[in-house]
């Protein structure tokens, strides 16, 4: 299996030299750890680095070292297929991509838990008791488990987190798994509601102006408030989302005062 790069002897760089390198990755753009069902249920993951715009391998190995001074280990439930082709960010969201990808079985993959975000698509998945779309499927263990994650999982150490909603489906109401995932998340500093830019044509009031509004945000490479670009949503789809944003609100009780929730459009997501 492929792993990220690693240089095993940063330690032995002068003192000086080491605080530069490191000054230098914390200034980086952050990278996105993708999180996504295919059609058949299979746990699809993908790396991709912001500053630049490619899918990266940030796959690692039991005892692997990573000279980031940030930088932790998880280990991924289950068999996952990783993306590892540098222009194939899109199709992670695709549950019917039939492209091939890496098969990697419980992979271990870095993660800065400080700078990193951690983007969840909202999958449909059928199980033998009911139909539901979910952003936390992928955690389950297995994937038809009913039980609730451990204390200890990693995803309780997030402190960013981004959402994609299924913006297209009515009724988005959301499930008690991903409810009660959230109520646990005490690390989270930023949730992102992001909105696939796809969707948006959909609900335009404008269209022509949302066309002006689109080539606009077309070069930026992080997420972009939702207000900056669409400010005149049509009714029935602004309350569709605030009712979303409202549950997510609630779900995180307690630990809200200290959370940035925003809603976003992603402009790498066409």
């Amino acid at each position: 299996m492929a792993t990220a790069p690693q240089f095993r002897y940063f330690l032995q760089l002068p003192t000086e030299l080491q605080l530069i390198i490191w000054g230098f990755y914390d200034s980086q753009p952050p990278i996105r750890h993708c999180f996504s069902l295919n059609a058949h249920h299979k746990r699809v993951y993908a790396a991709f680095d912001e500053s630049c715009q490619q899918v990266i391998r940030r796959l690692g190995q039991r005892g692997d070292w990573s000279a980031a001074p940030h930088d932790k280990m998880i280990r991924l439930t289950g068999v996952v297929l990783v993306e590892t082709h540098p222009q194939r960010i899109n199709t992670i969201w695709d549950k019917f991509c039939s492209t091939k990808r890496l098969t990697a079985p419980s992979p271990f993959v870095f993660v800065n838990f400080e700078r990193d975000i951690f983007y969840f698509n909202q999958c449909s998945y059928i199980s033998p008791y009911s139909g539901s779309h979910e952003w936390f499927r992928f955690l389950h263990n297995p994937i038809d488990s009913l039980f609730p994650a451990g204390d200890e999982h990693w995803i309780f150490s997030v402190q960013k987190l981004a959402l994609r909603m299924d913006c297209l489906r009515p009724g988005n109401k959301l499930k008690p798994w991903d409810l009660e995932t959230l109520s646990r998340m005490a690390s989270l500093k930023t949730v992102l509601l992001v909105v696939p830019q796809q969707h948006l044509m959909a609900w335009a009031s404008d269209p022509s102006g949302l066309n002006v509004a689109i080539g606009q945000i077309k070069d930026k490479k992080m997420f972009v408030p939702m207000n900056d670009l669409l400010p005149n949503m049509q009714p029935q789809v602004a309350k569709s989302i605030k009712v979303v944003e409202e549950a997510v609100i609630s779900a995180l009780g307690d630990h809200v005062g200290h959370i940035d929730v925003q809603i976003v459009v992603d402009p790498i997501d066409p």
